[in-house]
């Protein structure tokens, strides 16, 4: 990110009234770095940077304190918890593109590689109908149309609740449309799965995201 993105990013209406969460790091590839322990003048520096092992101010530190220290990070990662920041992140493929950007939504940019977008929305009117998906850290739609073993349905979009959001400053400005958040939203949740932690259940669906181990 140069710096005219980072501003841009920084004075954003949304950003700012989350800027003062501490919540707020840089990824390396998908690997959140624990900024509290990197910027500790205390803490011995080896080549290697620690990951974050905790989504709060244990490793991570506000936006100010981000952009303070690296004016042109690589990218500016921030972990959304939804029930807390009532908005969403749609991370949209090449797929159903026409139809979800047609969502009003509060921020917009390109992903990393340039074909992908995130939107930011507003939490759905029916967030609390299904209790079973409110604690995953995302609800994913894929491919219908299932492809030849081993392979995996591509996901065409991602809903994220629970997640590290890498924001890439490539802002960009859509119109906004009159599709409501609600239907798409409704056709991921309602198939959740519940998720028990402990020894006599598990959820099948659980992946890496949900292992706090220093990865997303």
């Amino acid at each position: 990110m140069d710096q005219q993105q980072v501003a841009s990013l920084y004075y954003h209406p949304l950003i700012q009234t989350i800027k003062d969460n501490p919540r707020w790091t840089i990824s390396e590839e998908k690997r959140p770095l624990d900024l509290v322990k990197i910027l500790n003048p205390q803490t011995q520096q080896t080549s290697h940077l620690p990951g974050a092992t905790y989504r709060d101010a244990r490793c991570l530190v506000t936006l100010d304190t981000l952009v303070t220290h690296f004016a042109t990070p690589p990218n500016i990662t921030y972990f959304l918890d939804t029930a807390f920041d009532d908005f969403l992140v749609i991370d949209i493929e090449k797929h159903l593109k026409q139809q979800l950007l047609q969502i009003p939504h509060l921020y917009a940019e390109y992903s990393s590689s340039g074909t992908g977008i995130h939107l930011i929305v507003r939490k759905p009117s029916n967030y609390y109908d299904y209790p079973n998906a409110l604690e995953k850290p995302s609800l994913q739609f894929r491919d219908p149309t299932p492809p030849p073993p081993p392979e995996q349905p591509k996901v065409w979009f991602e809903i994220l609740q629970h997640h590290f959001v890498k924001f890439t400053g490539n802002q960009v400005l859509f119109p906004q449309g009159q599709q409501p958040l609600e239907p798409f939203y409704q056709e991921l949740a309602q198939n959740a799965k519940k998720v028990v932690r402990g020894d006599i259940e598990t959820d099948m669906d659980l992946s890496i995201e949900d292992i706090p181990d220093g990865q997303w």
